[in-house]
Order: structure tokens, then C-alpha cells, then sequence
């Protein structure tokens, strides 16, 4: 058979190969305590496509998307899978005795053939061991039970591929109507909390998975046939590993798991005997074998929206805590995405301390005062200070060399005069920290934090004023609309392709991570943090904390006129757009996300917390 197989078949003669050593490696461990499962006849009967005879052109399911499925003769997925608008096709492995039957299977959908056994050792032989020629086409396989009935029929199974493409979810699975349905795992129950798309667990049911090829292929190259309806869920989890964002029950799609087989229709794998009913033990077995966890622990994660629904369905867009469904659990994977794969960058400056000519940093944050700071700290004889050069974080300046900083920084360079950077966004990005280090390791940073949800509000008014003065950037009429812009479809892919920070309202507020990044390359001792609300308060500047931690001479300030203009709250001249504050709502829901990553940055400091900004 390995020797005249198909060109097109060389995968499947592989897969065949390593498929029959593995079997042969466990057959004596389970041929003592378990019975050998009777034999499946195999296709006995014609079939709609002439398997044995694929080719690449007429193997392909309609878009990449497969049904797989063992029927038998009670089952309504006639009436429930098929309709003119289905965006897949069916492989249907019949298990019952009905020849008639049967030919209705056959004349119905793409591939059919007569093979008793389980749905999943079906899918295993059928797709994975002797077709890579379908397998090879498909992107998606959405194994289901016969039974498993949809809300809405086959538009809810095109659903299910559509969820499962846009979100690249590794495995999914719909919801179950908790009236209709048996409820095996909570976490499957449908939720109806409107416009959410699916939520995030650790492991999904089989009766109804779909999985993506990839995760098809490495699952089915772990998977014994002796495994009888028992142990397939975490097999799988085994088999694509254990992650927060791979898995999912998609709630948009409800789905009926019927308590009883209608008639006196029985699963096939229920006739199955004493395997099926010492299922449990051969999966355990058979995982301790193979490495794997006999159970993943059952979880839920994060919640995904349907964003552009809430949008269409309330334009007034009034709290996004609860109109809006700007969930807290929603806002959090800002955090997760903003700090994930964080990893120390290539440095790729040549220069040192030694002939940096800039030696401190104004680094952060937007608008909590770096320009007055800029303004107060300038004053001083023996410093100053260029304007934003944005060398470290924009790209094409990088590229231009340390000489192009040097001359556009516009720091004299006299002897006696130190030099600083004022570029708030400095502190965002670790690659930005790692070649600021690169150039200078002895940079000191002057980092200045104001409450969040104050900050990313003023952030609004400036944005407001920027188009007003003719910006070409886009910027919402209220300010909970442009905070639904900076929360992604799929929070776990938030920053996957576009700059993690640009316009970031409440990223730009997690600064126990961005410490946490200029803690990587920078000792502490090299770092002042200060705070907005304590630091500026008209007559009360101490600007000997800043002269000190600078090594210059105390100096006393000429001009305190930026100081009152700060002290304002108007620093940039956007009172005038003030009138467009946040409601009561959404400031608490804010405060509420911030709390605890307000929590760590006072750890981190080892301070009390700053008492305005619990208010």
C-alpha cells in the first residue's frame, strides 16, 4: 500500500507509518487489562466521491471549511446543517444499517462514507491517517456530534468558522442552551450578556470542537484509537498546549446538547461495552503514557466583544461600563497585550557614556507635566534642555545616527553645561529604554506620573485641540467613543500589528510596566519618579530635589509663571475643550481598572500611595 500510494499521499503514507509503530508500542501495556475493540467494517458501500481517486481539485471544501461527522439514523442534521447559504461541506461516516438511509447521506453531502466506530477514531482514520488530500485543503474541522442542533442552523455553524478565522482561535466551541442542553462543564453554558463574541478557557468539550488544521494535526498525532469518548478535550490541550488565548466558548452561536438520543438511538461509541464504560481509565492510562495531563483544569478567561455591533446598535455610546460592555475584564487585556512577549532588544548603538553629549531624560509621561517640568528646570545656569528630538522612539530619527540627534537636540555642548532630552514617550517601550542605554548608561531619568484617568482625559482634550489646529488625526465627539476605539476586537491580539501606544489613552496608564522596563537596563538610583499632584503646587516647588539628583548647583528660579499656568490645569491651552469631561460612570469604571495597577506602582516604589489619587 505505502509503495503505489499517490504522490499526493506521501504525508498520509508518513503519518500511516509512525502512526502504526506508535500503535505497536502500546498494544502490550493494553492488552492485559483492556479487550480489543471489535473491528469497524470500514466503507462497505459507495460513496459520493471516489475517495481512493483525490486530487487536489476536487479534495477542497468549500472555503477551508470541513464538517466532520459519525451519524447514525437519529438525528434531525438534515434538516438543522444544510441550507443553500452553507459556507462548508460534510464528511459524514454513517454507523447505522439502513442502506436507504445511507443513500440520502450520499446524495446530501460532499464525502460519505459506511464506517461504524466513534466520531473522532472515524475523523482519524478517515481524514488524518488515509486523505491528507482533503486534510491538506481544509484550514478548519469542526467535528460534531449528530446530535448537537443549532439556533439557527446552518447560519450558526458558518458562524462558528467565521468567529474562528478572525479571531485565529486554536480551538473553539459554541455555547449550550443550559435548558435544553446537558451541561457537563459550567463554563460551556451559553452567557448572554449582549454582544459578546466568545470568551477564553483553558479546554473546550468534544462533542462539538473546531480546530484549526494546525491544531487538528498535532492533536491526531498524539490520539490512540483506544481513546473511547474520554480524555479527547485535554488530549487536545496537551497536544497545542495550555494558553490563555487558544481556546473558546463562543457564546454568539447557542447550540442544543439534548439530554436523550430521540427514538431508541444510541451514540455509537455507547455500544462499544466494557470500553466504553472503563473509558476513563484507558484515557488515564493512555496519558500517562503518552506525557500527558490526565485533566486540565477547567477556566475562563477573558471576554471578547463584538465592538462593531455595540457600535452600529448605540451611537450615544453614554457609560462603557454598561451600555457599551467595556468590561473590566475587557480593559485588562490592554495590560496582558501592552506588556506580553517583553523581551530585552538587541542594542544597536555604538557610543558611550563618555561622549553622550545628552545626560538626562524628561521621560515621561504625556501630560502630567513634562513641558512646565522642561520649563522649571531650564532656568537653571549650567543646564539645557532641546526640544523633543524623538531620536530613541521614532524609527526613521534612529536611523539618521547619534550625529543627527547631537545637531537637532540643540544643546550647545559648552563645557560646564549638561545637556537633557524632553520626550515623554521615552519610557513606553523597551527598545526605546535599551538605546537610550546603548548611548548613554549613565542617563539619568526624570519620570513624572499623574493619576490615570485624569491623564488619559487631559490626553483627550489635547487630542481635541491638535484637530482643531488642523491635525490630520481622527479623534471621537465623546470621550467614552474614542476609548471604544482603543479596545480591540480580540484583546489578545490588541497590539499584534499596529504600534502599541499610538493614541493609547489607558495603556499610557499602566506605569508600573513601563518602570518595570526602565528598571531592566537603569538602577533605581538613576531614576526620579515624581508625582503631578504633589510635586506642583504654587509656592511649594522644591526644585533642590531636582537640581540634587542632577548633580548641579541649587539654583533658585527666576520664573514660577509656568508653575501657576500648570497649577490651572491648562498648561497646552486646552481649557476650551474642557466642557467635554467623561460621565460619572465611566470614571469610576476607569478607577476601578486602575486600582490595581495603581497598587503595584506604589509597591514598586515602596511609598504610600499619593492620597488625590484615591478621590
Amino acid at each position: 500500500l505505502l509503495k503505489t500510494a499517490a504522490p499526493s499521499q506521501i504525508i498520509g503514507r508518513h503519518i500511516m507509518k509512525a502512526q502504526l509503530l506508535h500503535s505497536f508500542l502500546l498494544l502490550p501495556a493494553v492488552l492485559s487489562s483492556w479487550r480489543q475493540l471489535d473491528q469497524s467494517p470500514g466503507p462497505v458501500l459507495d460513496q459520493s466521491t471516489d475517495l481512493s481517486q483525490l486530487t487536489d481539485e476536487n479534495a477542497a471544501p468549500k472555503s477551508g471549511n470541513l464538517v466532520f461527522t459519525s451519524a447514525g439514523d437519529h438525528t434531525d442534521l438534515l434538516n438543522n446543517w444544510i441550507g443553500d447559504g452553507a459556507n462548508y461541506d460534510v464528511f459524514l461516516s454513517y454507523y447505522g444499517d439502513n442502506s436507504t438511509r445511507f443513500d440520502e447521506y450520499k446524495q446530501t453531502f460532499r464525502w460519505t462514507v459506511w464506517q461504524k466506530g466513534s466520531k473522532i477514531g472515524n475523523c482519524y482514520d478517515q481524514l488524518y491517517l488515509n486523505h491528507p488530500e482533503i486534510l491538506s485543503n481544509t484550514d478548519y474541522i469542526f467535528m460534531l456530534d449528530d446530535d448537537i442542533m443549532f439556533n439557527n442552523g446552518f447560519r450558526d455553524i458558518n458562524r462558528m468558522f467565521q468567529i474562528s478565522r478572525e479571531h485565529e482561535i486554536t480551538i473553539a466551541m459554541p455555547s449550550f442552551d443550559p435548558k435544553r442542553s446537558v451541561i457537563s462543564w459550567d463554563h460551556t453554558k451559553h452567557d448572554p450578556t449582549p454582544n459578546l463574541l466568545f470568551r477564553w478557557v483553558s479546554v473546550v468539550e468534544f462533542n462539538a470542537p473546531l480546530m484549526s488544521k494546525e491544531a487538528f494535526v498535532r492533536t491526531m498525532e498524539k490520539y490512540n484509537p483506544h481513546i473511547i469518548g474520554w480524555g479527547s478535550p485535554h488530549l487536545a490541550v496537551c497536544a497545542n498546549g495550555e494558553d490563555k488565548h487558544k481556546y473558546a466558548v463562543v457564546h454568539s452561536v447557542i447550540s442544543v446538547n439534548p439530554p436523550v438520543r430521540s427514538e431508541t438511538g444510541k451514540r455509537e461509541l455507547e455500544a462499544m461495552g466494557k470500553e466504553f464504560r472503563n473509558r476513563q481509565q484507558i484515557w488515564e492510562r493512555i496519558a500517562e503514557r503518552i506525557g500527558c495531563k490526565p485533566y486540565i483544569l477547567r477556566e475562563e478567561f477573558q471576554k471578547v466583544f463584538d465592538h462593531k455591533a455595540l457600535l452600529e446598535s448605540d451611537s450615544t455610546l453614554q457609560n462603557p461600563c454598561d451600555v457599551c460592555n467595556l468590561k473590566l475584564d475587557h480593559l485588562r487585556a490592554i495590560q496582558e497585550a501592552a506588556t506580553s512577549g517583553i523581551n530585552v532588544s538587541k542594542l544597536e548603538l555604538e557610543t558611550s557614556s563618555t561622549d553622550a553629549l545628552v545626560k538626562f531624560v524628561i521621560g515621561g509621561v504625556q501630560k502630567a507635566g513634562t513641558t512646565t517640568m522642561r520649563d522649571l528646570v531650564q532656568q537653571h545656569p549650567d543646564i539645557e534642555i532641546g526640544k523633543e528630538a524623538h531620536f530613541f522612539d521614532y524609527e526613521h530619527h534612529f536611523n539618521y545616527g547619534v550625529d543627527w540627534y547631537h545637531e537637532n537636540i540643540a544643546c550647545s555642548g559648552s563645557e560646564g553645561k549638561l545637556c537633557g532630552d524632553k520626550t515623554p514617550e521615552y519610557t513606553l517601550r523597551q527598545q526605546t529604554i535599551d538605546r537610550v542605554y546603548q548611548y548613554n548608561p549613565q542617563m539619568k531619568w526624570i519620570v513624572l506620573l499623574r493619576e490615570p484617568v485624569a491623564r488619559a482625559l487631559s490626553q483627550y482634550h489635547h487630542a481635541l485641540r491638535k484637530v482643531a489646529e488642523g491635525s490630520k488625526q481622527t479623534v471621537a465627539d465623546s470621550f467614552e467613543e474614542e476609548l471604544m476605539q482603543e479596545i480591540p476586537d480580540d484583546p489578545s491580539k490588541a497590539f499584534a500589528e499596529q504600534d502599541p501606544w499610538e493614541g493609547r489613552y489607558l495603556a499610557r496608564g499602566l506605569y508600573a510596566n513601563q518602570l518595570e522596563q526602565l528598571y531592566r537596563r537603569f538602577p533605581k538610583k538613576q531614576v526620579l519618579v515624581l508625582f503631578e499632584e504633589e510635586y506642583y503646587k504654587r509656592d511649594k516647588i522644591k526644585m533642590n530635589v531636582i537640581w540634587d539628583f542632577l548633580g548641579v548647583e541649587r539654583s533658585r528660579l527666576s520664573n514660577t509663571s509656568s508653575t501657576i499656568m500648570h497649577s490651572n490645569s491648562d498648561p497646552n491651552g486646552d481649557s476650551a475643550y474642557h466642557e467635554k469631561e467623561m460621565k460619572q460612570e465611566t470614571e469610576s469604571c476607569l478607577k476601578q481598572f486602575f486600582k490595581p495597577h495603581n497598587e503595584r506602582l506604589f509597591k514598586l516604589l515602596g511609598r504610600e500611595p499619593v492620597k488625590e489619587w484615591n478621590h
